[in-house]
């Protein structure tokens, strides 16, 4: 908090922080923005909303290190955001907009985003649900990093009856991309890679099983979870997935994809991916295997 002592024992509503420096920055799930940026931001939680439970709304302002749709730093770019999130009855709102400003050549940019989170409960089964939709507009003129676009976004995650005493997670991914979307700013891949495993990028470059791209097309994912203790240090994922690309140059594909990851001690896991995707026309099934380890300080 910058003012803690404004209120010593914490019995109002005077919740401010700030945050300043290089540092990541996720955005709807990464749908807006998912990226590290030098930026400011200051946040005001714990807002006294009528009919609210809990409400924050904060600004930020990036002036570097603003990577572009197209993952490529845009040294002349801008960033403003103004996000926003909530809490009534059972659900969890967030309205988020950003703008990025820029030279005409790689062009201005403006997006705005609301989704709501909630559990329903149905057949005596909890669901945890996600519904998001994002818009993009190009407020000069359209360029390869900055188009008008639209996504929609739903997410549907349960733990079946018939699982073990911890658990195992089954989810239900689906996405509608119209036109062009594109995110305000990115570090790497598109903004779909939160759909599943085979939509979600490894942070080493731009490939993916199936693109995560958000132009004319419509796909998602149905995958399941499980673990095989209640130290829940092994899972394994196995996960279906398509989608459909209307768009220039797109092609359709379909495929599977699974993996496991093994906790090693208390501060590594090693994890290992394979997948098999088919893709329409006359290009080759794709297939692959991936490892990695991870050392958590």
């Amino acid at each position: 908090e910058m003012f803690p002592k404004l209120d010593w024992e914490g019995r109002t509503a005077l919740d401010w922080e700030i945050a300043f420096g290089r540092q990541p920055v996720m955005i709807h799930d990464g749908l807006l923005i998912q990226d590290t940026m030098d930026s400011v931001s200051i946040t005001r939680s714990t807002v006294p909303l009528p009919g609210t439970q809990f409400a924050r709304i904060g600004g930020l302002f990036a002036w570097d290190g603003v990577n572009r749709s197209n993952n490529i730093e845009d040294k002349e770019a801008y960033l403003y955001g103004l996000f926003s999130a909530m809490d009534v009855g059972h659900h969890t709102f967030d309205f988020d907009m950003a703008y990025v400003d820029s030279v005409k050549a790689q062009g201005d940019q403006f997006n705005i985003a609301l989704g709501a989170t909630q559990r329903i409960i149905l057949f005596d089964t909890h669901f945890d649900t996600t519904f998001r939709v994002a818009g993009s507009h190009a407020t000069d003129n359209d360029t390869t990093i900055a188009d008008d676009g639209v996504v929609l976004f739903s997410s549907i995650a349960w733990a079946p009856k018939t699982t073990d005493p911890w658990d195992n997670i089954a989810y239900f991914n689906l996405f509608w991309a119209i036109d062009t979307y594109t995110s305000v700013s990115r570090t790497s891949g598109g903004p779909l890679g939160l759909t599943g495993l085979l939509f979600a990028g490894n942070g080493l470059g731009a490939f993916t099983p199936i693109s995560n791209q958000a132009d004319k097309s419509f796909g998602g994912s149905l995958g399941y979870q499980i673990f095989f203790s209640p130290a829940l240090r092994r899972n394994l994922i196995l996960e279906i997935g398509g989608r459909k690309d209307d768009s220039p140059g797109g092609f359709d594909a379909f495929g599977g994809g699974a993996k496991i990851s093994q906790a090693i001690g208390k501060h590594a896991f090693i994890s290992l991916d394979l997948f098999g995707v088919h893709q329409s026309g006359a290009r080759d099934t794709r297939y692959g295997l991936r490892s990695e380890l991870n050392i958590i300080f």
